[in-house]
């Protein structure tokens, strides 16, 4: 015998006796393709916000652009992609795209798969990390403060006319003291608790 357990292997590579880990982030390769054009389809209802099948086959043949796949149960449900750019003064990255499956919203996936690109950059030797994100989303921008980064500038009409992004940066060292200054989240803190004061003192 060779010791490997019986049971015969499905098409994740799982055997029927075992059981798929609850979270899972794995690197994604082109045999993913279908299962991230479907993912695009489900997390972004508007077409011009997805990424083309011909961008992401892109991407995956990239190798300095890392493509991860969130799992939640066996089921691909989410997904991350990224860009590692080396200049002559050093490394950097971009976030360009974190994208969860309603279904599994509220499950930590978001933060699992920025985590991990976040990983992969600082093991590239990224000193800096970028990313867009449109003004309303307050989901995401509560996220990325709360991972460090901090906002540098504001993107007037960047996504479509009216529709206005803002840009991010984290550096590799969060003590850094070129990016200390308030952020969007801070003023929409600022903004909650003067509301909850005026309606106290009404």
């Amino acid at each position: 015998m060779d010791g490997h357990a019986n049971g015969k292997a499905d098409s994740n590579g799982l055997r029927a006796d075992d059981e798929p880990p609850e979270h899972l982030i794995r690197p994604a390769s082109l045999r993913d393709l279908d299962v991230l054009v479907r993912l695009e389809e489900a997390c972004f209802p508007h077409a011009e916000d997805r990424f083309s099948r011909r961008r992401i086959r892109g991407l995956l043949l990239n190798r300095r652009a890392p493509v991860l796949i969130y799992e939640h149960n066996g089921r691909a449900m989410g997904n991350a992609v990224g860009l590692i750019r080396q200049h002559t003064s050093g490394v950097s990255a971009r976030i360009y795209s974190v994208a969860v499956h309603p279904q599994a919203r509220g499950l930590g996936a978001g933060r699992r798969l920025a985590e991990a690109l976040l990983t992969r950059f600082s093991e590239a030797g990224a000193r800096r990390t970028y990313l867009e994100v449109r003004v309303d989303n307050i989901p995401a921008i509560s996220l990325y403060v709360s991972l460090g980064f901090r906002q540098v500038c504001t993107l007037p009409d960047y996504y479509a006319p009216g529709q206005h992004g803002l840009s991010f940066c984290r550096p590799l060292d969060l003590g850094d003291a070129a990016l200390i200054g308030p952020t969007l989240f801070d003023q929409l803190e600022a903004k909650s608790l003067r509301a909850v004061t005026e309606r106290g003192s009404g």
